[in-house]
């Protein structure tokens, strides 16, 4: 959730220096905020989800529990991985680009 946070300071960042321009990058940086939220937010379900007893997930020999099968979770984490690397490298491709782009 910390990276998610981050993510979010910089999106809300570059809203405000856009300020007045191009309608687009705004439009895509919303979106980009949203789906960046969306996705972690399924990510911390899956995580807190994937075991009857959430201790279980720090200590599986202390505390038994039954968990998702090890298939489940490396479907939902290679999903969730890429969208996450897939957010970060936009906004830093927009960021990039106001900042060279600017006359």
């Amino acid at each position: 959730m910390p990276a998610t946070l981050g993510r979010v300071s910089l999106i809300m960042l570059m809203l405000h220096l856009f300020g007045g321009s191009v309608g687009s990058h705004r439009w895509f940086l919303r979106l980009l905020l949203a789906q960046t939220l969306l996705v972690n937010i399924a990510t911390c379900i899956t995580i807190f989800t994937q075991c009857q007893r959430v201790e279980t997930l720090w200590d599986p020999v202390g505390v038994p529990s039954i968990c998702w099968d090890h298939n489940v979770q490396m479907v939902t984490r290679s999903y969730l991985h890429p969208s996450l690397l897939f957010h970060e490298e936009n906004a830093n491709y927009i960021l990039v680009h106001w900042l060279f782009s600017r006359g």
